[in-house]
């Protein structure tokens, strides 16, 4: 089977750029499971979720980063006072729009006045 030039790689990574329009967090700690799809599945998503529309920067020709930042410094209140267990690259702002969900061993504690960059790091690779 023949290989995905550099070109091919890049083109990949560009079309998903696109499908990647959202980051979410949440608390929820439930392993992956291949069928789940929702950001948060335990409790029916009852855990408490953060979805934000994601800035997205190219690393290099195969990778990119897609980004949101928490902001709790002043009047602002995002995900204050939460624990983030688990980290989800979207194609939506609903909930079940996941595309892929990392769950953290060690969670990140956002408090009063805290700012976090949170996101996720995609590359292309060709496993041929």
């Amino acid at each position: 089977m023949p290989a995905i030039h550099q070109q091919g790689r890049t083109k990949v990574r560009d079309h998903i750029k696109t499908l990647v329009s959202h980051i979410g967090v949440a608390t929820d700690q439930t392993a992956f499971g291949d069928g789940q799809t929702a950001l948060d599945p335990a409790n029916a998503g009852a855990s408490e979720r953060l979805i934000k529309a994601s800035s997205v920067a190219n690393v290099d020709a195969d990778t990119f980063d897609a980004t949101i930042d928490i902001d709790n410094q002043d009047a602002s209140a995002e995900f204050e006072n939460q624990t983030i267990w688990t980290i989800g690259a979207m194609d939506g702002s609903a909930r079940t729009n996941n595309i892929s969900r990392t769950v953290r061993s060690q969670g990140i504690g956002l408090q009063d006045g805290d700012f976090a960059t949170v996101g996720v790091r995609l590359k292309i690779v060709d496993n041929t």
